[in-house]
């Protein structure tokens, strides 16, 4: 178990501190604390950073509870929410990791049990000195959560370059290969990534209703609402890549009725060619005395002779006409 936690410091300097109850009672309303706990279990780790702070009983039940663990909640002054964040294993797989926020005016507390990349961004950009200390924590979760939102962002951006691919590969490669499963695998994720983020409607929107904005007051409840309107423009993107993933299978679709139908023309125009020369071979075949039938070998190899001619005229003449 790792807990690391920043004191935001309008008036001073940004630092790292060690939680305590202690410390909870000093802070000034230019000061935010934000404690971040992860490794280990998460529900038990985030009861005991708790009561390390001397945050209420019934804020720590919350964290308890297992029904709580998924959406908003609300005790006293304290917000509680359970959501489920992305964690990139590679540049384009990705597994799901269960966050906790817990926040009132000037405390924010996260726990996760494993590292959320949302967070390593944030405190990238939040790098030095900042003024992080004048906002409110729900200002601080909105944003947290809105860099938690921009990891469905990547993954909505690379489920497209994969659909692209895969159209790309349609136009320029033969359709008899096996590319359904592909389709297949891109459309498994985007099923499984809206899961997810349908997780998070119950948070997302819960914090845009009236009864949280008069506690959060109208600067986080500014932020919220941006983050709600962020939130559906995921959605938006998943589902625009559903429809695509509709879009790259009748093009698949299209490519292979293409190319049964440029089979089906050249085997339709082989049996017309063998046809015709059956035609004249039955022809030749007749049993009844004529001249021709007295050319004897010679005749036999120019009537074959003549039909190889005729055979490689009409190919040439499918050809220029795109019969075949």
């Amino acid at each position: 178990m790792a807990i690391r936690a920043m004191l935001y410091d309008a008036d001073g300097c940004d630092r790292q501190v060690e939680p305590s109850a202690d410390l909870l009672g000093t802070l000034t309303d230019r000061q935010l604390l934000w404690v971040d706990v992860h490794g280990g279990a998460e529900d038990d780790e985030l009861a005991s950073a708790c009561e390390a702070l001397g945050l209420p009983t019934g804020a720590i039940a919350l964290t308890k509870d297992p029904q709580h663990s998924r959406g908003l909640r609300k005790c006293d002054a304290f917000l509680y929410a359970g959501v489920s964040a992305l964690r990139f294993r590679s540049a384009d797989e990705w597994a799901t990791v269960r966050m906790h926020v817990l926040w009132d005016r000037r405390v924010v507390v996260t726990a996760h049990s494993k590292e959320v990349d949302a967070f390593t961004e944030f405190r990238a950009q939040e790098r030095g000195e900042s003024r992080i200390g004048e906002l409110t924590a729900d200002v601080l979760v909105s944003a947290l959560l809105d860099w938690h939102l921009g990891a469905f962002f990547r993954a909505a951006e690379q489920i497209e370059g994969a659909i692209d691919q895969f159209d790309e590969r349609v136009l320029t490669h033969d359709p008899a290969q096996a590319l359904l499963d592909e389709l297949v695998r891109i459309r498994r994720r985007i099923a499984r990534l809206r899961t997810v983020l349908a997780s998070q409607r119950e948070v997302v929107y819960g914090l845009t209703r009236p009864g949280i904005a008069q506690l959060i007051g109208d600067a986080g409840a500014r932020e919220f609402a941006v983050l709600a309107a962020r939130y559906d423009r995921v959605r938006g993107l998943l589902e625009h890549a559903a429809e695509l993933v509709h879009g790259s299978f009748d093009l698949h679709a299209s490519r292979v009725a293409d190319s049964v139908n440029a089979f089906v023309k050249v085997l339709t125009f082989g049996t017309v060619l063998l046809g015709a020369m059956g035609v004249i071979a039955g022809i030749l075949g007749m049993n009844f005395q004529a001249g021709l039938f007295a050319s004897g070998e010679l005749g036999f190899w120019s009537v074959v002779g003549a039909e190889v001619v005729a055979a490689t005229v009409a190919l040439i003449f499918a050809r220029r006409r795109r019969w075949i």
